[in-house]
């Protein structure tokens, strides 16, 4: 089974990081900003744009999972690090790069 990585962003494109660690991953931002993410992230698979009025990481990872076939694997960026959202418990981890490759290998 393949499972697609996919990043969230939302007014990051000055600030993005997630992209410097991953591979094989699309990028997931509002219509009104792709030309900005574009000048920014060269090494996604593809840079998708989501509807301006879909907002809120809730909407949006609903529309993620609404928009692709496959198993997705989705992390939102942040200006510091990337978190891994925990589903079962609500909590928001910091993670290494160290410990994203584990969890993609996975």
């Amino acid at each position: 089974m393949k499972i697609k990585k996919v990043i969230i962003s939302r007014s990051r494109s000055e600030t993005i990081i997630t992209h410097n660690i991953l591979t094989d991953f699309d990028l997931i931002v509002p219509e009104s900003e792709i030309e900005l993410y574009k000048e920014v992230v060269k090494n996604a698979d593809d840079i998708i744009a989501i509807p301006d009025n879909i907002a809120g990481l809730g909407a949006v990872r609903n529309w993620v999972l609404d928009y692709y076939s496959e198993e997705v694997i989705s992390k939102s960026d942040a200006k510091q690090a990337i978190h891994d959202w925990e589903y079962n418990t609500g909590s928001i981890t910091p993670l290494t790069k160290k410990m994203v490759m584990m969890y993609l290998r996975s």
